[in-house]
């Protein structure tokens, strides 16, 4: 069972995909935090113990598969967990993604029992204290 007191990122620049994704997230009964793009959710991650990062692939600037690049760079473990998210129709192979690396894919339009199975599934024990 997920971590209830487990803090929890948004990453869009679309302010509707945020409102909507939070209010699922707390409605379940987790904390969430938003940003708006790639630097502001790096500067977050450095100030916040964030157990779960949903993170949007098209991200103006600075991407999602770039944020989550820095966040590896930067962090040691424990890192948070990231789930990307993504258009239907956008050019990315969820599965290949899921595949080949550590990281989860949240297709839009957002199905609020994908996300909350998402969490159950990413985040599985808090640990006491995280490092970021």
């Amino acid at each position: 069972m997920a971590e209830r007191n487990a803090q929890i990122l948004v990453v869009d620049d679309c302010r509707m995909n945020s409102l909507l994704l939070r209010y699922i997230l707390e409605r379940a009964g987790y904390a969430s935090d938003s940003a708006s793009g790639g630097p502001e959710a790096l500067r977050k991650a450095e100030s916040n113990p964030y157990a779960l990062i949903f993170l949007d692939i098209m991200l103006p600037g600075m991407d999602g598969i770039e944020v989550a690049g820095e966040l590896l760079r930067r962090r040691p473990d424990p890192l948070p967990q990231i789930v990307f998210m993504t258009g239907i129709g956008e050019d990315l192979d969820a599965d290949a993604v899921r595949e080949s690396s550590p990281f989860e894919v949240l297709l839009k339009p957002i199905a609020p029992s994908a996300v909350l199975a998402l969490v159950q599934k990413t985040i599985t024990v808090l640990p006491a204290a995280i490092t970021l």
